[in-house]
């Protein structure tokens, strides 16, 4: 269809429609990478330990990212137990002339003390290996909700073309989501602002929407992440099923999309499961009944064979099986607000500029400038 100098009405109508979303999504982009909520993200990853994974000295730096609060009281009455043996040894046998020496029936116990040493090692190891699965599931949880939001939205971007407004609604969408995700997973702190979080990429309303659901870990009735994939998917409804649609098409893109959706749906159930299931307690409590009497035997066993000379051996090997265990404790659950948890902040950051490119590669908004930054309106 040409008009009367022979340019193509399509095109005109196509370079409109392009000039509508860059006037409609300008902000889009502003309000993503808003310096001011970036920077409240990565407060939420101010504790997150880093180090060099190529150096061994590394252990001597962190001591208070070690888990030590946990094994603290433990350990304490180990070494308690140890020294009041040692003490009590020398004087045994003039309180109980008939025993004697305690020591001389104590160090032939060695063979029955030292086998309880290899069921505790399984059960650890098979405990550590568990909670490193787990902390790997839950990464690789996180990554795939990245993944499809990257998709979801150079999807939508492409083919919502025609209709810039729901380009927009599903770009803001597409970043609030693993902000509900993080929220979800992690309870409130006072050093993050959830409201700063978000900023501006929602609107007012729905941002009160977002907010009011921050009592989900506590039993709430509303949920962030469902809030925000209920939009999604009424958004897709809305801008691939009305009037003036390609039957064929539009079915596809609907249906991918919502394949999209469906993908973001299981990832957070998949860290829904990790965060509200601990291992059995009837696997924890029995290895951590038996790792206890293995430690408090063989502190008397060493302390017979070797007084005070054994108590540095006996607190460096409680320790560092009782670490263990607090590691395990430490990584089966990834999500607080801990040195050894996963960056989720970062995680929404990833998301947001990936998006903010994604609408600056089709064409929604201008280009960016060096640095990420959005031109001035």
């Amino acid at each position: 269809c040409l008009n009367r100098d022979g340019t193509d009405m399509h095109v005109i109508a196509s370079t409109k429609m392009s000039m509508e979303g860059t006037i409609e999504s300008r902000s889009v982009i502003e309000d993503m990478l808003d310096q001011g909520r970036i920077n409240k993200l990565l407060e939420c990853d101010s504790n997150i330990v880093s180090y060099n994974p190529q150096s061994f000295f590394i252990i001597f730096q962190q001591w208070h990212r070690r888990n030590l609060r946990m094994i603290a009281w433990p350990l304490l009455s180990i070494i308690v137990w140890s020294c009041a043996w040692a003490a009590v040894f020398p004087s045994f046998g003039d309180w109980f002339p008939s025993i004697g020496d305690l020591r001389v029936h104590i160090v032939p116990l060695d063979g029955l003390i030292n086998p309880i040493l290899t069921p505790v090692s399984f059960l650890l190891v098979f405990r550590i290996g568990r909670s490193a699965v787990r902390y790997w599931d839950a990464r690789a949880a996180t990554g795939k909700i990245v993944q499809i939001c990257r998709t979801f939205a150079s999807t939508a971007a492409v083919g919502c073309r025609r209709d810039p407004r729901a380009v927009e609604r599903a770009a803001r969408l597409t970043c609030a989501f693993p902000v509900t995700v993080k929220n979800f997973l992690r309870a409130p702190k006072r050093e993050c602002d959830r409201r700063g979080e978000l900023g501006s990429v929602l609107s007012e309303r729905d941002t009160e929407d977002v907010l009011r659901c921050r009592d989900e870990a506590r039993g709430g009735l509303h949920y962030g992440p469902v809030l925000c994939l209920n939009k999604m998917r009424e958004l897709v409804h809305l801008a691939c099923c009305g009037t003036n649609h390609d039957t064929i098409v539009d079915g596809m893109l609907y249906q991918q999309l919502n394949n999209h959706i469906d993908i973001l749906t299981g990832s957070w159930g998949a860290l829904e499961r990790i965060n509200l299931t601990p291992l059995p307690f009837v696997y924890v409590v029995q290895l951590r009944t038996f790792l206890v009497i293995y430690l408090l035997f063989w502190a008397v066993l060493a302390v017979a064979k070797y007084s005070w000379v054994s108590l540095l051996p006996i607190v460096f090997l409680s320790w560092g099986l009782l670490g263990i265990e607090a590691a395990a404790v430490e990584c089966e659950r990834p999500f607080k607000w801990k040195g050894d948890h996963l960056s989720l902040g970062k995680m929404c950051i990833v998301v947001a500029k990936n998006v903010a490119q994604t609408l600056t590669d089709v064409g929604h908004v201008p280009e960016l400038t060096a640095g990420g930054n959005t031109p001035t309106r």
